[in-house]
């Protein structure tokens, strides 16, 4: 039996996390792979992300939501830290400071390392575990884009079909006017007509 409690709740996974350089904002830098480790909590208020090289956490009602927080709570650390281009060396010693061993990543360590012999007597590699929960985030995260591009796709239909409703009933309009200044016309040589045939109904059609 695996013991995979923690003062916070208990091991629910783990996995690695790659934060990509983001030149436009400061951040050119190839960092390691770093080691995560999620918890449901306790009061059964949701799941904890720790990023265990960072000691920074995350927080969500589900793990995904969790992981999420936690990987842009670290992509922010980063950003920040590495702002300054001038104090890249200061930045490099926060990193590695924060680097460090205590008593606090013992713990969290010692808890990764159960989860990891925990897999692998299930025959699943740690490796190979964190592979599997990237590709299925990926395939979440097609799926999220795929409907976000058929919505875009529904309201771009809708807008170019108002567009030509609405050419339509200005077409519509005009030839309608044209029609009735049509029939004008006629009503009036048809009223000149009979006027110039019958003189004498002139009064009568007046009335």
């Amino acid at each position: 039996m695996w013991d995979l409690q923690t003062p916070r709740g208990t091991v629910v996974g783990i996995w690695r996390i790659k934060i990509h350089k983001a030149p436009e904002q400061g951040f050119d830098y190839e960092i390691p792979l770093l080691s995560s480790i999620g918890i449901k909590r306790k009061d059964d208020r949701g799941f904890i992300a720790t990023c265990i090289h960072l000691q920074i956490d995350g927080y969500g009602d589900t793990m995904p939501e969790a992981n999420d927080d936690m990987a842009r709570n670290v992509r922010s650390y980063l950003i920040e830290n590495f702002r300054c281009a001038e104090c890249k060396d200061d930045a490099w010693a926060n990193l590695n400071e924060l680097l460090k061993s205590n008593p606090e990543k013992g713990l969290l360590w010692d808890k990764y390392h159960e989860m990891e012999i925990s897999l692998a007597k299930r025959g699943i590699p740690a490796d190979q575990y964190a592979e599997l929960r990237q590709k299925i985030r990926s395939l979440e995260d097609s799926a999220l884009k795929s409907e976000s591009n058929f919505s875009k796709k529904v309201q771009e239909l809708q807008a170019e079909f108002k567009e030509k409703e609405r050419a339509m009933e200005e077409e519509f309009g005009e030839k309608l006017r044209e029609l009735e200044a049509e029939l004008n016309d006629k009503d009036a040589l048809i009223s000149w007509w009979i006027y110039s045939q019958f003189p004498e109904l002139d009064g009568v059609m007046a009335i």
